[in-house]
């Protein structure tokens, strides 16, 4: 990583920001690694498994999601007798009786 040498203005307070900024750039990269508490290859053999399940999990998520967005739209395309929501023309007769609704109340 570079931080590039910069023309600093007049300004005593963008002088001292800038030196800040220099400083934390330098002390990031001095900073020392912590050494790894367990080899490079046993961390690559328990990550590859997880990283190669993922696509699966993805498909199956996705086929499941299509096949429930075709049985929606087959549902509501496809008529059917038995699920059918009634109308007020489908209404028998003596189910609706004009002028019978206000009496109640």
């Amino acid at each position: 990583m570079f931080l590039p040498k910069w023309d600093a203005p007049t300004d005593p307070e963008v002088q001292r920001l800038y030196v800040r900024v220099l400083k934390l750039h330098q002390g990031w990269w001095s900073l020392p690694v912590p050494p790894a508490q367990q080899p490079v290859k046993h961390t690559v053999e328990q990550a590859f498994p997880r990283l190669n399940k993922r696509p699966k999990m993805a498909v199956v998520w996705g086929r499941l999601v299509i096949a429930a967005m075709l049985s929606g739209a087959l549902a509501g395309v496809l008529p059917s007798r038995q699920y059918s929501v009634p109308t007020m023309d489908q209404a028998p007769p003596s189910v609706v009786k004009p002028g019978a609704w206000w009496k109640e109340f």
